[in-house]
């Protein structure tokens, strides 16, 4: 009899159990919507590109006109390992200055600085991490080179690396 009760007990407690887990089921999560635009890019938008970041030069103007055209965005790793981003507001070819607007995260993902009239001239470098050119040249973060009468380029610095970021 004893061992009819602790079979009983054993049988109740497994189907107890079981059925248990069955009205535990999570829902499904809602898919992460892609930011759309400039303004929806996310500090973990960033990170997650940064695998395909590089400090490869990026092409700005070339005979055929401008690269880099308005609306492009850049997202980046500083020298200073901070994470951004930038867009292209105008390139102008008279004095090939550009300017971008940005921004940069701190680690919780709130904005810690940005700009919306970034202005680098041509042959300056600059430091996103302050969004300034001049200064101290191990802080710069890329050079805005002009080469030729027609070409430029943003050529990466002291370990910052970019990506073109597309929607």
């Amino acid at each position: 009899m004893k061992t009819l009760k602790q079979l009983s007990i054993l049988i109740i407690l497994v189907f107890t159990i079981s059925c248990s887990n069955d009205d535990d089921s999570e829902p499904t999560p809602e898919p992460i919507a892609a930011p759309a635009n400039f303004s929806e890019i996310k500090l973990s938008d960033i990170v997650a590109k940064e695998s395909k970041m590089s400090s490869a030069i990026i092409t700005g103007t070339t005979e055929a006109g401008i690269q880099l055209t308005p609306g492009i965005v850049l997202v980046y790793k500083t020298s200073e390992n901070h994470y951004g981003k930038l867009q292209v507001v105008s390139i102008d070819l008279s004095n090939y200055t550009i300017v971008f607007k940005g921004a940069n995260f701190n680690s919780d993902g709130s904005v810690n600085n940005s700009t919306s009239n970034f202005l680098v001239n041509a042959t300056y470098e600059a430091d996103i991490d302050l969004f300034t050119t001049g200064g101290e040249a191990s802080f710069k973060d890329f050079h805005w080179r002009k080469l030729t009468s027609t070409n430029a380029n943003l050529e990466p610095k002291n370990g910052a690396k970019f990506y073109k970021y597309t929607f």
